[in-house]
């Protein structure tokens, strides 16, 4: 499967925050958390968590400027939380995301019991939940204003991927595709290294391998074919790139794509049944606390083709 077509789209959004920004977020002070006594701007309460507590977290509207991000604005805990836990990874709100697009939300009316009532009562809203997840870059792609414009294409992708989650944990569904990060300068294929010390003493780079601290991947530039080693800092998010000769710090502006591929036949991979394309959107530490967030950057339905049998007679 090809990621052009998303690819180009991640370029056409240009640099969607300015220096300004990064300034002003280099300089915020640490992010404040969230509590049951936070006033109604600090953020709301969207779902509860199996036990009931609550879940707090900024509204989206809070956290963009006409589609740059506001990176100074705080998250509870540093993480995008959902009904389940919270997630810092990108697998985490991949899943989260396939939850609520699963989501029934069976009416609590019919329930035989009231501590099931309230379980469905903390299920409602899903597309509220959604919308509090997607790029404004989706947004404006597909139209959506609000978390109701949300409903047709959530009736959609359930039918479409009628079966999912029935069989196995919804993690089980979706397996990293192509992951690719965008700079005001070229675009970078990124690939997993399995053997990163020996990457390091392939390439000659004059870098140890640590990693507990950092975590390491593999990004060819696509216009010249040169390969570097991206290293980025687990706690502060800062990365960049390392070659034989020479160092690049992740530009400004720069954008970093994931790709997940959504397959219904659980064990026996297939052709996927929907891609779904996380942003990261870049935010620097906020003090030196990693402030960058995913956001749902692309849900594409796939349609499955079967070749016509070959007639070897004809």
């Amino acid at each position: 499967m090809t990621n052009d077509k998303t690819g180009s789209r991640a370029e056409g959004t240009g640099r969607r925050w300015t220096r300004a920004a990064r300034i002003a977020a280099v300089g915020a002070v640490t992010a404040i958390t969230l509590t049951a006594c936070s006033g109604s701007g600090d953020g709301y309460v969207d779902a509860y968590f199996r036990n009931g507590d609550p879940i707090y977290a900024p509204l989206k509207e809070n956290l963009f400027e006409d589609g740059t991000p506001v990176c100074s604005e705080p998250i509870v805990w540093k993480r995008i939380e959902t009904r389940g836990r919270s997630f810092s990874s990108t697998g985490g709100l991949v899943t989260a995301w396939l939850f609520e697009v699963m989501n029934t939300e069976t009416d609590p009316s019919t329930a035989t019991s009231e501590s099931d009532e309230l379980k469905l009562e903390r299920a409602l809203g899903s597309a509220d939940r959604m919308y509090q997840w997607t790029d404004p870059a989706y947004d404006a792609e597909y139209g959506i204003s609000g978390p109701e414009d949300l409903d047709a294409l959530k009736a959609e992708w359930q039918e479409h991927l009628e079966g999912l989650g029935t069989e196995a944990p919804l993690d089980q569904y979706a397996r990293p595709g192509d992951s690719w990060l965008v700079t005001p300068e070229t675009t970078y294929s990124i690939r997993r290294i399995t053997d990163v010390e020996g990457f390091i003493e392939d390439n000659e780079l004059s870098v140890r391998f640590n990693g507990l601290a950092y975590d390491y991947a593999g990004a060819m530039d696509r216009d010249t074919g040169v390969e570097y080693l991206m290293e980025t800092n687990r706690e502060t998010g800062e990365t960049r790139l390392l070659g034989p000769d020479e160092e690049l710090a992740i530009e400004e502006g720069s954008e970093l794509f994931n790709e997940y591929e959504i397959d219904l036949s659980v064990g026996f991979p297939d052709e996927p049944e929907a891609s779904l394309v996380l942003a990261n959107d870049q935010c620097p530490a906020i003090g030196g606390v990693q402030g960058s967030r995913y956001w749902v950057y692309d849900f594409e339905m796939i349609e499955s083709t079967e070749s016509e049998p070959v007639d070897l007679l004809g």
